[in-house]
């Protein structure tokens, strides 16, 4: 089931609890898995392996991370919610440009560049409960 026939079901306000409990739980396995939560839009949650300030440069083990941090968030998503809810993962190397955007008080960092374009096309292509990497990510994982 997509996350759009689960929102028409629970309706406003329990969608909104959902989302927040999937979330946190995505925050932890972020946290864990040393990676960054660029933002939120809906039900997409948009996550990077490196930015600007981070000092780890080890591409290399950033998607193996990322790659386990979506297999835990999809363990949590299943337990969660009792499978109901399968996640489309899609995982891609590539550079970007790091932006702050907004006024101070509303700053948040969002990202740019032909891989948020690549990215988006493998997590569409992909099978639901699952995570497809690029070749430049397998290259780079194996």
């Amino acid at each position: 089931m997509d996350y759009t026939q689960i929102a028409a079901r629970l309706g406003p306000a329990r969608s909104f609890r959902l989302l927040q409990s999937l979330y946190s739980g995505i925050d932890k396995a972020c946290d864990r898995n040393g990676l960054h939560k660029i933002h939120t839009i809906g039900d997409c949650y948009a996550i990077a392996s490196s930015h600007p300030d981070s000092p780890n440069k080890d591409y290399h083990a950033q998607v193996v991370r990322l790659a386990q941090a979506a297999k835990e968030i999809q363990q949590f998503v299943a337990a969660t919610l009792a499978g109901e809810l399968r996640m489309r993962v899609g995982i891609h190397v590539a550079e970007l440009l790091w932006a702050k955007m907004g006024l101070k008080e509303r700053q948040y960092y969002d990202v740019f560049g032909e891989g948020v374009r690549s990215v988006s096309g493998l997590q569409n292509a992909c099978r639901p409960g699952g995570i497809l990497l690029s070749p430049e990510a397998m290259r780079l994982a194996n």
